[in-house]
């Protein structure tokens, strides 16, 4: 048995190193292996976090009106500043047409608003004369009360 112990031995040390180096390169083969599954875990994390962030910005973006072409929220250019042609005659004649406009509706409106504070006041007027009556009438019977009482107590 000594014989086949020692053999044994031998054999163990001959195939030491390479046995050694193998392990070796195992730990380091795990190691790689665990920083490569780590670093993608970690790219896995920060992929869904910027998808998410960028899915929200372009909700929020969307829901935003836009006001960059002509559409009824936007008032077009009243004053000429942000066209870059010279006015023609036909726009200026327009324009003029259209303050001859304004100021046909600015006069209706404060024609209608003139009726308006007329019409007010006239049912204030009658209000008041209403309520200068019935205390006039209410004075009356008190004082006609009074002097029944007063021939009643003689």
């Amino acid at each position: 048995m000594s014989l086949e112990k020692m053999n044994k031995y031998r054999e163990e040390r001959g195939t030491r190193k390479e046995r050694i180096r193998k392990e070796k390169q195992k730990k380091q083969m795990k190691k790689v292996l665990g920083w490569v599954i780590g670093a993608a875990i970690c790219i896995a994390i920060i992929a869904a976090v910027v998808v998410t962030i960028q899915g929200e910005r372009a909700a929020r973006l969307a829901a935003i009106p836009d006001y960059t072409e002509q559409t009824g929220k936007m008032i077009d250019d009243l004053a000429g500043v942000l066209t870059t042609e010279p006015a023609s005659e036909a726009e200026t004649e327009a324009v003029g047409e259209t303050a001859a406009e304004t100021e046909a509706a600015a006069e209706t409106e404060a024609v209608a608003e003139t009726e308006a504070v007329a019409e007010t006041e006239a049912a204030t007027e009658t209000t008041a004369a209403a309520e200068t009556e019935a205390a006039t009438e209410a004075a009356t019977e008190s004082e006609s009360t009074a002097a029944t009482e007063t021939t009643a107590a003689k």
